[in-house]
């Protein structure tokens, strides 16, 4: 079964629905039918648009955004920051809440007047929300907006208002203490939300599961971005490799693809780096009979390179792009040795020993 279901792709963005979301219209539409299905749809709405502003912003500063995925509790924008400012994670992260209290703003006249004060001003309405009455069930959807807002800006990492924390405190400390520090406070939130969930509403249990994992889980990855922003190619360089030239059949450079120690290999000629072979495309040339043509036919030409004294975070992200296992480094003109995913990875290995 697919965990995910496509609903649309808007500026390039593909909005989807985690499959845990569907037991909303399930639960609402079964306990108060019609309404409760209208006001599943309307949160849907406020969600992906929420996080949509927050993509769209997230572009406009250079971030590379892949999807957007809706679960029952939130939506999540699946997006690379790394290496990005923190006015940059500022604004990107205020946006989404903006859009809420913005949106607000626009249908209040219109809900004041056609609903009146008696009915968008009652408290079971503004707290609990009621489906009692299409009025009530309008004034509840009303009410969602501005909630959404304020509980975003909670300082939980990592909702928008953690995140701003984060944004405010890495320039004074850092990313990496920034983050340790947003996430304990984050966690205290997640305490809060515990013992209120055990005493009032069970669904925030399950906002502070997901708040918990979600939270460890970017913690996570941003040691791990530290741990690589520390080390520079050079100190990791694999020099003694094998280059091939590219009138070398491929029968040729297969023989020696099974006595060498790498699956990459650097295609010169004059001395020069002009493309790039792998084991794969290797393999599946050989699959296809062609033992008797030149590697240039089958190498890759567009193939980034980087320098000893590059930093292996911005390794990792160009093999991404890529799609590439290993990079050739260059120091002026000059090929002197080969980086691989394994070095990388080996590295994060040395980072997580006590």
């Amino acid at each position: 079964m697919t965990r995910h279901v496509h609903l649309c792709t808007i500026a390039g963005i593909h909005i989807r629905l985690h499959w845990s979301f569907l037991l909303l219209p399930a639960l609402f539409g079964w306990f108060f039918g019609l309404k409760g299905l209208f006001a599943v749809g309307f949160v849907f709405l406020c969600v992906a648009l929420h996080e949509l502003c927050h993509s769209l912003q997230a572009r406009q500063f250079g971030m590379t955004v892949r999807n957007i995925t809706l679960f029952p509790i939130g939506g999540v924008s699946q997006l690379h920051s790394f290496g990005h400012q923190p006015r940059e994670e500022f604004i990107t992260s205020l946006v989404g809440p903006l859009f809420n209290f913005a949106l607000a703003a626009v249908l209040f006249l219109p809900a004041y007047h056609w609903l009146g004060p008696e009915v968008l001003f009652q408290r079971t309405v503004m707290f609990r929300f009621s489906f009692e009455t299409w009025q009530q069930t309008l004034a509840s959807c009303f009410w969602i907006n501005p909630l959404l807002g304020c509980f975003n800006l909670l300082p939980a990492f990592p909702m928008d208002g953690g995140r701003i924390l984060r944004s405010l405190l890495t320039q004074r400390l850092g990313l990496l203490t920034a983050t340790r520090t947003a996430v304990g406070v984050g966690r205290i939130f997640m305490v809060g939300f515990v013992v209120l969930g055990i005493l009032s509403n069970p669904w925030l249990l399950v906002i502070a599961a997901f708040l918990y994992v979600s939270g460890e889980q970017e913690a996570a990855q941003v040691e791990v971005h530290a741990a690589l922003t520390r080390t520079r190619v050079q100190d990791i360089l694999w020099r003694r490799v094998v280059s091939v030239p590219a009138t070398m059949t491929l029968g040729e450079l297969t023989a020696v693809a099974l006595q060498a120690s790498q699956d990459d290999f650097p295609v010169m000629e004059a001395g020069q780096l002009v493309g790039w072979v792998d084991r794969r495309s290797l393999s599946a040339a050989m699959q296809g009979h062609q033992a008797h043509i030149p590697v240039r036919t089958v190498m890759r030409t567009a193939v980034p390179t980087v320098s000893p004294q590059d930093q292996l975070a911005e390794v990792y992200a160009r093999m991404t792009r890529a799609h590439l296992a290993a990079l050739p480094v260059v120091e002026g003109t000059t090929l002197v040795g080969l980086v691989t995913i394994d070095d990388v990875q080996q590295v994060l290995r040395w980072a997580k020993q006590p």
